[in-house]
């Protein structure tokens, strides 16, 4: 079974949106994830949510095998434009623990502020997947089918909504798995 379609079948998963950053197409982006993959065996991916902290996204995780999906941004001026470029983020805590990235890793990088969060892949591919409705999937803490996805930085974790399946015109351009430890927090 194809990574997409383990995710689309997953009963939980990240949404988050995609697009150019710190000076990457969303190609080179991916190319350079699947490569930390082959290198260290996982990466991280920075994102940003109010909404969830690194610990309830671990409990989810953990209990369920969940994915993040990713839709192209509808943001067309930061797809054409040139984007926010940011320094790499040096370590990550764990567990009240301080750790380095591993050796081989490409820079990661995002906004650092109180909402930001590293997730962590062990499968990341491209994808092109046309159709895709939010309306699909709850808010995994209040139940609530999802009528808009504001921020292109914004995550958010949810439940697939079993009764509604439904086509859409949002595209899936990516999809990844998550692995232990699941989510990390950035330190620069």
């Amino acid at each position: 079974m194809s990574l997409l379609k383990e995710a689309l079948a997953s009963e939980y998963c990240v949404i988050s949106t995609m697009k150019t950053h710190s000076g990457q197409s969303v190609e080179q982006i991916i190319d350079n994830k699947s490569n930390d993959i082959k290198k260290v065996g996982h990466t991280f991916w920075h994102i940003r949510t109010d909404k969830y902290t690194c610990s309830t996204i671990q409990k989810y995780a953990s209990k369920h095998c969940t994915y993040a999906l990713f839709i192209e941004s509808k943001d067309k001026s930061s797809l054409q434009g040139a984007a926010n470029i940011y320094e790499p983020i040096k370590k990550y805590q764990l567990d009240g623990g301080l750790f380095l990235f591993p050796q081989g890793l490409n820079p990661v990088t995002g906004k650092m502020d109180k909402s930001a969060k590293l997730l962590v892949f062990d499968q990341i591919e491209s994808c092109s997947f046309k159709g895709f409705s939010l309306k699909s999937y709850v808010d995994a803490n209040t139940g609530n089918i999802i009528e808009r996805f504001y921020s292109a930085w914004y995550s958010a974790f949810f439940k697939r909504n079993k009764s509604n399946f439904l086509l859409g015109n949002r595209i899936i351009c990516a999809v990844a798995r998550l692995s232990y430890p699941y989510c990390v927090i950035p330190v620069h």
